[in-house]
């Protein structure tokens, strides 16, 4: 664990990271199915990555990590790998059939496709809010897209 500076934006990043996959009773879970479980933590991804709170953050990783590589280290690791970790773990629930490996890859492609243009957009446009509805096409457009491969997958003859 870090202190001073390091133990702050740790402890922040953890609690951010919390937010978007905490289960607890007073969120509704999504159903047992790959698609509501993309949609849902999806959905939970984009709101707290366009918030503005999560932008500032980022901007001052990016700008202490040259001179605190602690940081940056400690931000990808309880951030971004942290999320891959999680959204896998929680795929793998509901859809057992598929590998550690595929589902880590998976979960990877699936946020960062989330991101796309709109995470650079909010931290380079100082006005720039993107609507609920275009929020909601790109969550399904992702969704759709991460299903389908899956599906895709789990029709593939058995390799060996």
């Amino acid at each position: 664990s870090f202190g001073g500076k390091e133990g702050l934006f740790a402890a922040v990043i953890a609690h951010m990271i919390e937010e978007i996959f905490d289960d607890s009773a007073d969120q509704p879970r999504p159903a047992a199915t790959l698609s509501a479980t993309l949609e849902h933590f999806g959905r939970r991804f984009l709101t707290s990555l366009l918030d503005p709170r999560c932008q500032s953050l980022y901007r001052l990783v990016v700008a202490e990590s040259p001179r605190f590589p602690a940081i940056g280290k400690s931000f990808y690791e309880q951030g971004p790998q942290q999320s891959y970790l999680l959204l896998s773990e929680r795929l793998a629930a509901v859809a057992p059939h598929m590998d550690e490996e595929t589902l880590y890859a998976v979960a990877c492609q699936f946020l960062e496709m989330l991101k796309a243009d709109l995470f650079l957009k909010a931290l380079s446009v100082a006005d720039f809010q993107p609507t609920m509805a275009l929020l909601e096409t790109r969550l399904k457009l992702s969704v759709d897209i991460i299903a389908c491969y899956l599906e895709h997958l789990s029709q593939r003859p058995a390799q060996g």
